[in-house]
């Protein structure tokens, strides 16, 4: 059992773990769909207060705990988070769904593909409800600058609730979810966290795939869960990065080979920055289009075995 809010204890999350949450769930004293609407109404009730979410997902999310109900019900056990109401940080891909990186450049992107982990986290039988407000561009400890404007701390909504992944942490801190997907580049993950009063993990690189997640810093961007406690974000972690056979695979020899060229790549750059050939400004634009162009990767890498 976890600590309650103070003056919200009625949020369908708020003092329990995932572990209480799925024995209700598999002992029939609670459902998906029940979950899901619990979840909808406190989000809705919620939002004036805190500003947690971008996007509601109303829709999918009804389809989803349907979905999960129907194969709990027929004896098919997806693990932990099966029904489990789940939000994702709006810098991460979800298909169909909008995805603004908190920006109002980006006010009606609609990615064509999940992320890795949005596809893992369905795989498990997750019911994603939302996207949760982001820093713009997860550039900012506070969570105060974002195209739909600030997110608030749900132990006092007259402070910040830290940044950049201010969402799902105060989604979770509210109980609004017990489990929400952040991104940590330089504290993104654990600043929330911390000042919201949760857990939060900053994965080792390339720990959980980022593939499908917007770019800040190629070489210190991961992705990472926010929960209540700490047993429920290793249960988060186990299938965010895929410590399950079942699971969708990372692109991981793949993704792995390509970091090193690019670790090798940006070895010759930093030559030339100490060497006055090259502003180390220039030398981070090349190493981003590096990340997209094949060719110009090979270049930087023959330069560095030279």
């Amino acid at each position: 059992m976890l600590p309650r809010m103070m003056g919200y204890p009625n949020e369908p999350f708020a003092g329990r773990t995932l572990a209480e949450v799925g024995r209700d769930l598999r002992a029939g004293r609670t459902g998906p769909v029940e979950l899901v609407e619990a979840t909808l109404a406190a989000v809705e009730a919620a939002q004036p207060r805190y500003n947690a979410f971008v996007t509601v997902d109303a829709e999918g999310a009804r389809a989803a705990a349907v979905r999960a109900a129907g194969e709990l019900a027929g004896g098919t056990d997806r693990g932990p988070l099966h029904g489990v109401p789940v939000a994702v940080k709006d810098i991460v891909d979800t298909a169909g769904l909008r995805t603004t990186m908190g920006s109002r450049h980006f006010a009606g992107h609609l990615p064509a593909g999940d992320a890795t982990v949005v596809a893992r986290l369905r795989a498990a039988g997750a019911v994603i409800v939302g996207k949760t407000t982001t820093h713009e561009f997860a550039y900012g400890p506070m969570g105060d600058v974002a195209a739909n404007g600030p997110c608030a701390n749900p132990h006092d909504p007259a402070r910040m609730a830290g940044g950049s992944s201010a969402g799902s942490a105060a989604a979770v801190a509210a109980g609004l979810v017990p489990l929400a997907v952040g991104t940590d580049t330089g504290g993104s993950v654990r600043i929330p966290a911390a000042l919201c009063g949760v857990a939060g993990l900053r994965p080792s690189p390339d720990g959980i795939p980022g593939a499908g997640v917007f770019p800040l810093s190629w070489s210190l961007d991961t992705v990472g869960p926010i929960a209540g406690c700490v047993a429920d974000v290793a249960l988060g972690w186990r299938v965010l990065a895929g410590a399950r056979e079942d699971l969708p695979e990372a692109p991981s020899a793949a993704y792995s080979a390509a970091n090193e060229k690019l670790y090798r790549g940006r070895l010759w750059i930093n030559r030339l920055a100490r060497a006055a050939v090259l502003s180390p400004r220039i030398g981070s634009a090349i190493l981003e289009l590096a990340r997209f162009q094949p060719a110009l990767l090979k270049f930087l890498t023959t330069k560095v075995v030279q």
